[in-house]
């Protein structure tokens, strides 16, 4: 069962990697479907506890909360058909937009949850290419200036549903140790994504040399093989040649005795006829 529910995970979270995708893209597209990912468990966390502490007088909230749910459905499918830009703009502001909502117009900043801009500024390194420094840095000063409004200016006597005085100090604390423990975790992802990575690279890498190895090995039998052929054609060349140079004088010979012999054998001379013939005989013989 941990074992299909991993396959699933791990699926989800290479939604969108092609073969040819390089690997720093990969980590990015990863990342999007991670963050993408613990944000639903988080949402869900966090409904589940304010369902359990006070579910009548924060049901608004949690509803809200459960309505974002299909936009980081919506992240992981765009990044599943190659829009990673998209994919990436649309996680930021969804989690911003969350928040903000939850902790300037319901809570108030006594809940805490405007911690989790934090967070966000941190997710926005980890997602994006370090080229997009421009896209970084932008999320990084809406999540400063969000937090700075709520903390210093969000007036918490005003919000719909202010949260329960008797939970406000385990809520924080919750909040503040999930902003911890998520960055960590990302964190840990982020290693152990460029961990597996370099392994595979270096298994690659041990691969290409086996092989390299192994063709340089097929290379020099092959240069030793063509050494010896070019040997053996010099060697049947140098028959050849010899064979020449001793065939071509006795079947001279042989040649020049037979048109002796037609001549003496028309003439009727026996006495030349018999000479030739034992000289066409020995010479036969010799070749």
């Amino acid at each position: 069962m941990m074992e299909r529910i991993y396959e699933i995970l791990l699926k989800i979270s290479n939604s969108g990697i092609k073969e040819d995708t390089s690997q720093s893209d990969s980590r990015h597209i990863q990342f999007v479907n991670y963050c993408s990912m613990i944000t639903i468990l988080s949402i869900m966390v966090f409904c589940a506890f304010d369902s359990i502490i006070a579910f009548n007088r924060l049901k608004e909230p949690i509803l809200i909360s459960i309505l974002f749910i299909p936009l980081f459905i919506v992240t992981i499918y765009l990044n599943k058909k190659f829009r990673y830009v998209i994919s990436r703009h649309l996680l930021a502001i969804s989690c911003i937009s969350l928040t903000f909502i939850i902790a300037g117009v319901y809570f108030g900043k006594e809940a805490g949850e405007h911690y989790l801009f934090f967070l966000f500024a941190g997710v926005a390194l980890v997602v994006n290419p370090i080229s997009n420094w421009k896209t970084i840095a932008v999320v990084s000063l809406i999540c400063a200036f969000a937090f700075i409004y709520i903390e210093l200016f969000a007036d918490s006597s005003k919000v719909l549903t202010p949260f329960p005085s008797e939970y406000i100090k385990p809520y924080k604390l919750f909040t503040s140790l999930f902003v911890f423990f998520t960055f960590i975790i990302v964190l840990v992802f982020y290693e152990t994504s460029i961990t597996h990575k370099d392994k595979q690279i270096e298994l690659n890498t041990n691969n290409l040399n086996k092989i390299n190895q192994e063709l340089n090995k097929i290379n020099e039998e092959l240069l030793i093989s063509h050494d010896v052929l070019v040997k053996m054609n010099s060697t049947k060349d140098e028959v050849f040649s010899i064979m020449d140079h001793d065939l071509r004088s006795p079947i001279g010979n042989i040649l020049g005795a037979t048109e002796i012999l037609t001549r003496s054998f028309k003439n009727d001379d026996k006495k030349t006829t018999e000479l030739f013939m034992d000289s066409i005989r020995e010479s036969s013989k010799n070749t």
